[in-house]
């Protein structure tokens, strides 16, 4: 399983299904590749905290940016 801060095996036992549509996979899958492009060790440590805050949301979704 890859995470903000890196990658960990977990067993098939340990993971919920939110049956996501195979559309829906694929934008979780981009918005994860995002993030990890985004996260760096060479940002300010302001910004590493806010992304260590939404690696740590109890929730499987963002909600979009209202404007």
């Amino acid at each position: 399983m890859r995470m903000w801060d890196g990658e960990c095996t977990v067993g098939l036992q340990h993971l919920k299904s939110y049956n996501y549509l195979p559309a829906e996979c694929e934008q979780m899958q981009s918005l994860s590749d995002r993030i990890s492009r985004v996260y760096s060790g060479a940002l300010e440590e302001s910004v590493q905290k806010f992304l260590e805050m939404l690696g740590k949301l109890n929730r499987a979704y963002l909600t979009s940016k209202v404007a």
